[in-house]
Formats: structure tokens, C-alpha cells, sequence
């Protein structure tokens, strides 16, 4: 964190036009682990992921290689998408579940 500042880029110099950037350093992210309970048909089942080092904003989630959408009514998103929720689990949501930081 300690580059993190204004800095200034000129463009052209016999214009005098210049940019000026705002430079955020982040702390580099662990790999994330995806964490869950017991998994039983007709229960609720949460998949949490876990990020060690760094901030992160939000999760999305994929099923399947598929993004899954905040609106789908099979799950429900918790803790700012760090956890999905798959509801009343069906074997049809057995699957690979990614999440996307």
C-alpha cells in the first residue's frame, strides 16, 4: 500500500496536456476456499466462501460453469454473496459450484 497516491501522466508535453490517476494498491487475495455443512436432500445447504488476506467486495457464483443469477429462485444470496444458499436442495443441484471473486 505504501505506492498508493495521486500520481500524474503527461500525455503530450508540448500541449501541456497531462491525466491524472488516482492508484489503489491492493493487498494480494489468498485463494479463496469454499466451505459447506451436512448436505441433505430437502434441507437448505450453504456454501461459504472464505478469502484470506485482502478485501473483497463481493462473490459471484457459478454452477456448473454456469453464472448463477441473483433472481433465481433456487438460491438465495447471504453476507454480501459470500455465502449461497442452495434451497431445499434437490440431487439436480449436484454439481461444481465456483465462486468468483
Amino acid at each position: 500500500a505504501q505506492d498508493q497516491g495521486l500520481y500524474k501522466v503527461d500525455v503530450d508535453l508540448n500541449a501541456n496536456n497531462s491525466r491524472i490517476f488516482k492508484l489503489h494498491v491492493m493487498e494480494r487475495l489468498l485463494s479463496p476456499s469454499i466451505t459447506t455443512g451436512i448436505a441433505m436432500v430437502d434441507q437448505d445447504i450453504n456454501l461459504t466462501c472464505q478469502v484470506a488476506g485482502g478485501k473483497v467486495g463481493s462473490v459471484r457464483w457459478m454452477k456448473d460453469g454456469q453464472m448463477i443469477a441473483n433472481n433465481d429462485t433456487t438460491y438465495r444470496m447471504l453476507r454480501n454473496n459470500f455465502t449461497l444458499q442452495i434451497l431445499k436442495a434437490k440431487k439436480s443441484n449436484c454439481g461444481v459450484y465456483t465462486s468468483i471473486l
